[in-house]
């Protein structure tokens, strides 16, 4: 878990996005792991989202095939 800062000229227009909410991911970004996974998320607000909202609304049978 820690703040991640994309170095890219600037006149790439490729756009990365949020792993969690699917915003456009800022300049500097959250990124944070997840079952070995690193995922990418605009800030630490939304590792939090994923933890209490996203895990905890998957059913028990898919929770426990990852």
């Amino acid at each position: 878990m820690a703040w991640v800062e994309r170095e890219e000229p600037w006149y790439r227009i490729d756009v990365q996005y949020c792993e969690v909410t699917g915003q456009l991911l800022p300049r500097r970004y959250w990124e944070f792991e997840h079952e070995g996974r690193v995922l990418k998320a605009r800030d630490p607000h939304c590792e939090e989202l994923f933890r209490e909202y996203v895990l905890a609304r998957r059913p028990e049978t898919e929770r426990a095939q990852t």
